[in-house]
């Protein structure tokens, strides 16, 4: 974060912030046409015969679906990338606590790994919504989908941790 200058981080921050939310409600919105499974249940699939039953659900009008949400989410990939590392880098710095600063900078750190796990799972979705091929690439989205959650629900963890450390405190 240090590359930014720190008359621009606020506005910076707040710019990405609006975008991850804004792509985030897109996203949801569009996930509502692929019911009963959604996005998710693509990246989770697995194997080949899960991702074949999701995407034959689904459809050609599904599948364009999809197709544009997943456009949006590699802007969405890097927008909560930067947004979770930015906050979990500016709550690291303010932290008095050994401990906490280090699992804030680490942990920022793992919100950018997030967005490129993110990227690695958009594109062998793409694979599978364009080319139809199924193995192996729903191993590889799943195998992407699992530390990309884990790793942004942590960081979205210490981040609502340290909001609530900093409100208590004022």
């Amino acid at each position: 974060m240090g590359w930014i200058p720190p008359a621009v981080r606020g506005r910076v921050f707040g710019v990405l912030a609006t975008a991850t939310v804004i792509l985030l409600g897109v996203q949801v919105v569009l996930d509502r046409a692929l019911a009963p499974y959604g996005i998710v249940g693509l990246e989770l699939a697995g194997t080949p015969k899960r991702a074949g039953i999701i995407l034959m659900a689904w459809g050609s009008q599904g599948a364009t679906v999809a197709a544009f949400g997943l456009g949006l989410d590699y802007l969405f990939a890097l927008a909560y990338a930067a947004t979770l590392a930015m906050a979990c880098g500016t709550l690291a710095g303010a932290s008095s606590r050994r401990f906490w600063h280090r699992l804030g900078v680490w942990l920022a750190w793992g919100a950018l790994a997030a967005g490129c796990f993110d990227l690695v799972e958009n594109t062998a979705i793409a694979v599978m919504l364009l080319r139809g091929w199924l193995s192996p690439w729903a191993a590889m989205a799943t195998a992407s989908a699992v530390p990309k959650l884990l790793l942004a629900g942590l960081a979205v963890l210490y981040v609502a941790a340290g909001a609530a450390a900093v409100s208590f405190r004022r």
